[in-house]
Order: C-alpha cells, then sequence, then structure tokens
C-alpha cells in the first residue's frame, strides 16, 4: 500500500519519498482539508509542500503543531478542499481559510506541483466560504460537477465596509509574505552573487517576488485614500526593495549559471513549461 502523506512522516522524508506518497491519489479525493507550507526545508532544499486532511477538524491542531515547529505564518496556507470533474480533468478546489500566505500567490506556487505530479488542476476559490459542519457533511467524490464550493449557512449581508476589511487583509498578507521573501530568499541570492555561485533557481525566484510587489502594487491602487495611507511607508520600502531587484536580476542574466543537480534542472524545465503556457492563455 503506498505511504499517505503526513506532517509527522514528512519530517523524515526525503524528497523522492514526497513525491512518491504526494502522487498518491485517493487521499487527495478524499481530503477535505489541506495545509500547505512554503519553502518548506527538506534536505537542502526549500519546497513547497501539501498535506491532504480527511477531516477539517484536523486543521485548528495541525496549525498549531506547525507553528510550534517554528514555520513562519507568512509561509502558511490552510483551507478547505474539494475534488470536482471539469471539462478539462480532475481539479481541486481550494478555499483559503487561515495562514498568511496570500491566496493568488499559492495558486501561483502550487498549481505545477499538482499538474505534473498527479496530472490535477489547482484552484484557489475566491468567491464562497464554507464551515467546517457543511463540508464535513458534503459530498466528496471526484465525480462532481459542481465546481463551486458549498456557501456558508445563516451568511451575514454583503456591505461594502466588509470588502474593505478583506482587502485591507489581503494586501497586508501579501506585504508581509514580499517582506519573508526578501529576508530569506533574495538576502541568499545577494550572497551567492557576490561569491559567484548563483543557482539556477534564483532568477526564477526573483521573477516571484517580483511578480509579488507588482500585485502588491496593484491591490494598493485600488484601496480607498485611508488605507493607502496606512500603507504608505511599506508601500515605499517595497519600491526601494523592487528596485534592487530589477538590478539584480539584470545582472543575473549577464552570467552563466550551471545547475547545481538533476533535480534542479528539472525544476527549471518545469518552470519554464508553466510560462510558456501561462504566455499561450494571455494571447489566446
Amino acid at each position: 500500500m503506498a505511504e499517505i502523506l503526513s506532517y509527522d512522516l514528512l519530517k523524515e522524508m526525503k524528497f523522492a519519498e514526497f513525491k512518491k506518497a504526494f502522487k498518491e491519489k485517493t487521499q487527495w479525493k478524499k481530503a477535505k482539508a489541506a495545509i500547505f507550507l512554503i519553502d518548506y526545508k527538506m534536505g537542502t532544499k526549500k519546497l513547497p509542500i501539501a498535506i491532504p486532511l480527511r477531516k477539517t477538524t484536523a486543521l485548528k491542531g495541525l496549525i498549531k503543531q506547525i507553528k510550534a515547529d517554528k514555520h513562519p505564518n507568512q509561509k502558511l496556507a490552510a483551507g478547505f478542499i474539494k475534488m470536482v470533474k471539469t471539462k478539462d480533468g480532475p481539479q481541486l478546489n481550494f478555499s483559503l481559510t487561515s495562514g498568511g500566505y496570500a491566496a493568488e500567490a499559492l495558486e501561483a506556487k502550487v498549481a505545477t506541483l499538482f499538474k505534473q505530479l498527479l496530472k490535477f488542476n489547482f484552484i484557489v476559490e475566491t468567491t464562497a466560504t464554507v464551515t467546517e459542519e457543511e463540508e464535513d457533511t458534503a459530498p466528496n467524490s471526484a465525480t462532481s460537477d459542481s465546481a463551486t464550493l458549498p456557501k456558508e449557512k445563516n451568511a451575514a449581508p454583503h456591505s461594502p465596509s466588509s470588502d474593505s476589511t478583506n482587502d485591507l487583509k489581503a494586501i497586508l498578507s501579501l506585504f508581509n509574505q514580499v517582506k519573508g521573501d526578501l529576508k530569506q530568499e533574495v538576502k541568499g541570492i545577494i550572497k551567492r552573487f557576490k561569491s559567484k555561485n548563483n543557482h539556477l533557481k534564483d532568477a526564477y525566484v526573483l521573477d516571484d517576488v517580483t511578480n509579488n510587489i507588482q500585485r502588491f502594487m496593484n491591490q494598493y491602487a485600488q484601496l480607498p485614500p485611508i488605507a493607502q495611507k496606512k500603507l504608505a511607508a511599506a508601500k515605499q520600502k517595497i519600491e526601494q526593495q523592487d528596485l534592487v531587484l530589477k538590478k539584480l536580476s539584470h545582472q543575473l542574466s549577464q552570467i552563466d549559471i550551471v545547475p547545481q543537480s538533476e533535480e534542479e534542472v528539472d525544476w527549471a524545465i518545469t518552470n519554464i513549461e508553466k510560462k510558456i503556457q501561462d504566455l499561450l492563455q494571455k494571447v489566446q
């Protein structure tokens, strides 16, 4: 029987073992919740990791355990998940309920993981909310035709002020994510650049951070003036860092970077394929 993914087993796994366990489709078809750990350290690598859960009630305890292990909140995403059948094949719909990682960034970060290893599409739902009680009793099979998660019962009336609050929370989450990337990822890239020892993935990591900065700027522009005023200092800091990143990205493009391992080559090929698919979708 194939090994099922769990957080406790994850600590002892090598990357090849994780990939093998991740590919067990039954656990994803039966999953009602999932936790994503971004930049999880596995050996010498930092990877996006996904863990399926059969009960939504298991989320709270596992989040506490992960935080106790010092995994940063801005690199954590947790919520409800449901398998649906679409004309493009199996699809996992994820509804983010906790963690500091932005929903928009999560889809971009892990969609390739599901597509490459499981041949599943991965979508982060942003139009519906779900309660634990509803999700525990909802049908959860790959034959469902619904691509929309169940709506919360007795939901509070929609109001413009709730939109503003949600927008502010989303942009703060994105700011924390960018700040974490600058401290962890970019700091290492600069150090390797100075020692002329850059990795093949460094340019792609810079692209991800730069894209998140652009998303921050776009979301900031849509905030009401009062909220923009509160975030003015954060915006100024990010603008300064964006100039540094663009200069660093240009410098990296001028040097020949040798892959450090076969896995790094595979990683680069996957990312190139994803960029090509994204470009094709934009021109269609």
